[in-house]
């Protein structure tokens, strides 16, 4: 593992997460009570950055419960990132990958299933399956068989305060010290993520590569729920990036024990104003447009 430095969010970045969205992450946990009691707030890291991301959108998609259609991009992701848990999964279980034929063809059937759910006339390009498979076998396999697999798709839960909890789905640890330690350990674990992009990375004031606000946000909010904001947590994001020709680009960063905290209030003051109905449109978002919002015309006529 490379070496993993403290980076300051603030860097080049505004302290709240801006509007740098990859296109898949873990997929959106409804909000649902602690205790059954429906004044307490359980909220996923996807949720909050919805929230933050367009309000107005969090409003319709998880106080109406309206749903959106599944776009070919997000099938995609979510096709590499199924891809990948099959792959660790076994290797966590078995100490190996599985043979890649193996891999890519749970890939194809995981893949054909999705796309099967769409209309006819607006499913995936067939195309980006074979990119796919090319990205498996020219890159990505090469990392994985780089990783050390403790937790795959582990949830995570816990409680902030009396009123509120966050809940989630982290991707991956990896541990430097296999079969020592059953839990996470600070001193050999890295809490990881895969992210796909359609661009690269952007490059902090250092020059090195830097993690999109949204992903560290995410990330930030894992570091808590493993460490209780007790110490800092060594992190990286690997990043499918699917340009003409594709390639993989890794970052690391230490999550702080201050970070963590500042990340928790963040949270409180989003909750406190999910619970005082403070929804304005973000009229600024990237898709914020007829052709990308499916709450677009209701938006602009109601609120």
């Amino acid at each position: 593992m490379s070496s993993f430095a403290s980076s300051n969010p603030s860097s080049g970045q505004p302290d709240i997460p801006g509007l740098h969205e990859t296109e898949f992450s873990q997929g959106s946990i409804p909000e649902e009570p602690l205790d059954g009691a429906s004044e307490k707030m359980l909220m996923s890291p996807s949720s909050l950055i919805s929230y933050m991301s367009d309000p107005a959108r969090y409003y319709f998609k998880k106080i109406l419960k309206r749903r959106e259609p599944w776009s070919p991009a997000a099938v995609e992701g979510s096709t590499y990132h199924a891809g990948i848990e099959f792959a660790l999964e076994h290797k966590r279980k078995l100490g190996h990958l599985p043979l890649l034929p193996d891999t890519l063809e749970f890939v194809k059937a995981y893949w054909d299933a999705e796309v099967k759910k769409f209309p006819a006339g607006t499913r995936p390009d067939p195309e980006r399956l074979e990119y796919i498979n090319h990205f498996f076998t020219s890159q990505i396999y090469d990392v994985l068989g780089e990783l050390a697999p403790k937790f795959i798709e582990k949830h995570v839960t816990a409680t902030i305060n009396k009123t509120v909890g966050i809940h989630g789905y982290i991707d991956l640890v990896h541990t430097n010290s296999p079969g020592a330690f059953a839990d996470f350990d600070p001193r050999t674990d890295v809490l990881m993520d895969f992210k796909s992009k359609a661009v690269t990375p952007s490059k902090g004031p250092d020059g090195g590569r830097i993690m999109a606000n949204w992903d560290r946000f995410q990330l930030t909010l894992y570091a808590w729920m493993l460490s209780g904001g007790n110490y800092s947590v060594k992190s990286r994001i690997i990043y499918l990036v699917k340009n003409k020709t594709p390639k993989i680009v890794k970052v690391d960063s230490l999550i702080t024990a201050e970070e963590q905290q500042q990340r928790i209030r963040t949270v409180v003051k989003i909750t406190d104003a999910i619970r005082d109905g403070h929804f304005p449109p973000n009229y600024g978002h990237w898709a914020c447009s007829p052709g990308r919002c499916a709450f677009y015309k209701d938006c602009h006529e109601l609120l």
